[in-house]
């Protein structure tokens, strides 16, 4: 579809004319930044995609790419840890610091799951040794306490180890999915 020249447009021009006014050119300073769709693309498809963190924004005090709330999670695991579990991330908390300061960001990958189960690969010596295992990740409990989740910071340790148990990934994007627009902060068209 090609646009409309509106310099040339005859009919706007008449009606400028009639008005008394002039078209005018916008100057702005913005430029447009293209989305990677294939990025997008797969994540909306598979509900994951290979990421540089400096590529996610935080917004609302989490973790959000191309407009959709995200976690985000080391895919390439050491088997030596894989004992102990491994965690996803809501937000840049400090665990997450870390891995900028020692410029490990780009080890991450980011996620629309909501199951717990996430696609891992395990390493022993920075060699694959098993490939696309699915696993159960659990919270980063430096992200419940820097987000505050459920009053995560207030409680006493027995009710934070419940809060962090007990997280479900569907509660925490239905937070953000149920967030109603405040329409005190829009002009009412009737007055």
């Amino acid at each position: 579809m090609k646009l409309i020249d509106f310099y040339q447009y005859g009919k706007l021009n008449s009606l400028l004319k009639e008005m008394g006014a002039d078209l005018k050119r916008i100057e702005t300073p913005n430029s447009w930044e293209g989305i990677d769709d294939s990025k997008l693309a797969e994540l909306l498809k598979t509900g994951e995609v290979e990421i540089d963190l400096n590529e996610i924004k935080t917004r609302d005090g989490v973790f959000e790419y191309e407009g959709q709330k995200v976690i985000v999670y080391i895919r390439d695991q050491y088997s030596k840890y894989h004992s102990r579990g491994y965690k996803f991330h809501l937000t840049k908390c400090n665990t997450i610091s870390r891995a900028f300061q020692n410029r490990r960001n780009s080890r991450y990958v980011v996620s629309l799951r909501t199951d717990g189960q996430f696609k891992i690969n395990l390493l022993d010596d920075n060699v694959i040794v098993r490939k696309d295992l699915i696993e159960p990740l659990k919270v980063c409990k430096n992200c419940l306490e820097q987000i505050d989740y459920q009053k995560y910071k207030a409680h006493p340790y027995r009710i934070k180890q419940g809060i962090y148990e007990d997280f479900q990934l569907e509660e925490y994007f239905a937070m953000f999915r149920n967030t109603k627009l405040n329409t005190g902060l829009f002009r009412n068209a009737n007055k």
